[in-house]
């Protein structure tokens, strides 16, 4: 499952939470306080997407960045085997490359994860508040 999907998906299930927290307390339950836990439950899923991230972008620079099996004693592992100033900028390019590709992909990874948890958090937000009210004009007994 892609990024996209994976975070589509999540979204899904908790504006489904949220909505339909109202409902089950309006028709199942009775108590209009039960309107709001689904609410909560999205807000939580929220936080959790946001703290558990898959993180592409560190492990796409390790793969390209991977130290070769002897370390040097001055750091510049990366730079180890080469012999001419053409092969040490070379090597430095790749590196800054993967630096630029770690980059842009966690940026496209944030901005994307920053949409989903915006609507997760939102829609959560309000039913956690207002889902009490909702379910109590469903069940017309709380006026």
């Amino acid at each position: 499952m892609t990024e996209r999907q994976t975070y589509f998906l999540l979204t899904v299930v908790a504006c489904g939470l949220s909505i339909g927290a109202i409902p089950v307390a309006a028709y199942l339950t009775k108590n209009a306080a039960d309107g709001g836990r689904g609410g909560a439950l999205a807000v939580a899923l929220s936080f959790a997407m946001l703290f558990l991230n898959r993180d592409l972008g560190t492990k796409i620079f390790k793969i390209l960045t991977r130290k070769p099996t002897a370390p040097t004693p001055d750091g510049s592992d990366f730079l180890a085997g080469a012999k001419t100033a053409e092969e040490k900028t070379e090597r430095l390019a790749v590196r800054v490359l993967a630096w630029e590709g770690k980059l842009n992909t966690d940026a496209l990874g944030q901005s994307r994860q920053n949409k989903f948890l915006a609507v997760m958090s939102i829609v959560g937000t309000l039913a956690w508040g207002f889902g009490d009210m909702a379910a109590c004009h469903l069940i017309q007994s709380c006026r």
